[in-house]
């Protein structure tokens, strides 16, 4: 008699807007505030994965003073990429540029769900900061790869806590990249592109995050 495995759940922790020390605030508040960010376990019966650990080093000690232990313990990749997670494949998939270069996602094919780090944004402010027009293009693409996963569950790294996490976030995430675009053509100032933008899209969290962006694209 075989046995089969037992069905996966998962779980999302998401971080509150947090305070940086960031000199470098959006028009008419007086501090950059970092992304909701998610971390998202992935359980059987025994054992469980934690897909996107919260970041610890490089630049995070300039933005979070005070926050980051000493010493770090790093993890090591696997010899085959997957992870098996009683009886179920957990499949990193190389999507290339997405918010930055050299982006994975997760794939859990036996569930339907991605844990799509940030090349998939949800209600949050998209980091353009590292993407001009060819990285632009190239994040479509990573979208249209996650696309091809048929995934039934899309876990974004930036989102608004307590939001759908259905596939239709990712043309969410494409439309964003296509307003941009647009915004970038017919704007000669950061201010005028991060206005043109907010008003597209008033609601999203964090504009401090467009900003960034804006000041970017338009030095």
């Amino acid at each position: 008699m075989t046995s089969q495995a037992a069905q996966l759940t998962w779980d999302v922790y998401v971080t509150e807007l947090t305070p940086t020390a960031s000199d470098d605030p959006p028009p008419g508040a007086k501090q950059f505030l970092w992304q909701p960010t998610s971390a998202t376990l992935i359980c059987g019966e025994r054992d469980a994965v934690l897909v996107d650990a919260l970041p610890t080093v490089a630049m995070w000690n300039r933005l979070f003073p005070g926050q980051i232990p000493d010493p770090l313990v790093l993890a090591e990749p696997l010899p085959d990429g997957a992870i098996d997670l009683e009886g179920h494949e957990l499949i990193p998939v190389e999507v290339g540029h997405s918010d930055t270069d050299s982006s994975t996602v997760l794939s859990v094919p036996d569930i339907g769900l991605v844990v799509a780090g940030d090349a998939v944004y949800n209600d949050v402010h998209q980091y353009l900061r590292e993407s001009g027009p060819e990285g632009r293009q190239a994040w479509m693409a990573a979208l249209d790869t996650i696309e091809s996963l048929h995934p039934r569950a899309v876990i974004a790294g930036h989102q608004r806590a307590g939001r759908h996490d259905g596939p239709e976030i990712i043309e969410e995430t494409r439309q964003y990249i296509r307003d941009v675009d647009r915004a970038v053509e017919t704007t000669e100032t950061s201010r005028q592109l991060y206005d043109k933008v907010l008003a597209l899209y008033p609601e999203r969290v964090n504009p401090g995050m467009l900003w960034w962006s804006a000041r970017a694209l338009k030095p």
